[in-house]
């Protein structure tokens, strides 16, 4: 059989295990919310069934390597020499050579086939995970288990909401009139657009949570963290001027910072 595996190393009739495939699929922010299902289509080797994987007719021992799949491979450099086992090279560490090759496989004891697997991809999957189907990957030769298929998830960004683990992160611009006096705000959640209260003197960088609007996590969900920021206009009349000078100064901690700066 000609095939050779990623081992390293094997003997006659030892088992080998069956490469695993590695794959990737992207989905949409929302699908990573509620979860989907994806199908993907994939080209597993498989044992041929014409030769059952022996890679032909008229099988027989390998005369260099005497069945055991590996041999002696000596180096010399200069006055030294040096001995290696290493896996035979004519007969790719099987132990044994087909006379007669497989006309289906060619003698590679594995044929290319197409495969479909659908993916399963549950509610709350973050970016970069692996989804692993076990024994779905390339055959294993001489009973040897099947490999893997380990799907990576690429999930896309979403234009203004930034998951952090399993909590929802939101950049919400006010105007500064509307953080002294307060307001309600629609903004929008991974669940659908939220109206909140901006309270009375909020300030600018002030952060705002609220739970069970982040991603599933188990029997929970994150949280969603809001960070107010105050926008101040480019340009205001004479009107707005006057009653801006009208406004009374409070002190605060930052304030009295503020008076007792020096230059």
């Amino acid at each position: 059989c000609g095939m050779r595996f990623n081992n390293g190393t094997t003997k006659r009739n030892k088992p080998i295990k069956g490469d695993d495939i590695f794959e990737s699929i992207t989905i949409g922010f929302y699908d990573s919310v509620y979860g989907c299902v994806k199908n993907i289509n994939i080209v597993v080797s498989t044992i041929c069934d014409k030769c059952n994987g022996k890679g032909g007719k008229n099988i027989k021992t390998c005369q260099n390597c005497k069945g055991s799949g590996m041999s002696k491979r000596i180096t010399r450099n200069g006055n030294f020499i040096q001995q290696a086992i290493v896996e035979c090279s004519d007969c790719n560490g099987t132990g044994e050579i087909c006379s007669e090759k497989c006309n289906q496989c060619n003698g590679k004891c594995f044929i290319k086939k197409n495969k479909q697997i659908s993916v399963q991809i549950k509610a709350g999957i973050s970016n970069g995970s692996n989804t692993i189907f076990k024994g779905e990957g390339n055959s294993g030769l001489y009973g040897g288990r099947n490999g893997d298929v380990i799907i990576t998830i690429n999930v896309k960004p979403h234009k203004i909401l930034i998951r952090k683990n399993y909590d929802v992160y939101l950049d919400l611009p006010i105007m500064f009139n509307e953080a002294i006096l307060g307001c309600k705000k629609n903004i929008p959640t991974i669940y659908g657009n939220e109206e909140i209260e901006i309270k009375p003197l909020t300030q600018n960088n002030q952060i705002l949570e609220i739970n069970n609007l982040g991603f599933v996590n188990g029997n929970t969900k994150g949280k969603m963290i809001i960070k107010i920021s105050i926008v101040i206009p480019d340009k205001i009349d004479d009107k707005d001027k006057d009653l801006i000078k009208q406004i009374k100064t409070y002190e605060n901690k930052d304030t009295i910072k503020i008076k007792n700066f020096i230059i």
